[in-house]
């Protein structure tokens, strides 16, 4: 059997999994190879209230050695839409620019799918 995994923190990765051995193993490993484990912190979730009061879904990518209370440059990513939306899934883009030292947001706008 073959098993592809991805989560936001971790790129698609392709496994070969043994049923009767019940073990796997990689077959195509992570598409970004400069980007390490290390280089690639979980994303946060935060909220924010619109002006009308209605709750607004974002992600926070922060980079990897990140200092609280030291400044960081920030992107705000946004996507197109209304037939889109960020998720809990592997964004390379927000990666990449977070290993690069920018704090990167990317919400989910209302309207968002």
């Amino acid at each position: 059997m073959f098993v592809v995994r991805s989560g936001a923190d971790s790129p698609t990765t392709l496994y070969s999994y043994d049923l009767a051995a019940n073990s796997a193993a990689t077959v195509a490993p992570m598409a970004m190879a400069s980007l390490t484990p290390a280089m690639l912190p979980k994303s946060q979730i935060v909220t924010y209230k619109s002006f009308d009061g209605k709750e607004i879904h974002a992600f926070v990518q922060k980079p990897p050695n990140y200092k609280a209370g030291e400044k960081y440059p920030l992107i705000l990513n946004i996507h197109g839409g209304p037939h889109s939306a960020y998720g809990y899934a592997f964004f390379h883009e927000m990666q990449w620019m977070a290993a690069k030292g920018y704090v990167v947001i990317y919400p989910n706008p209302r309207g968002s799918s």
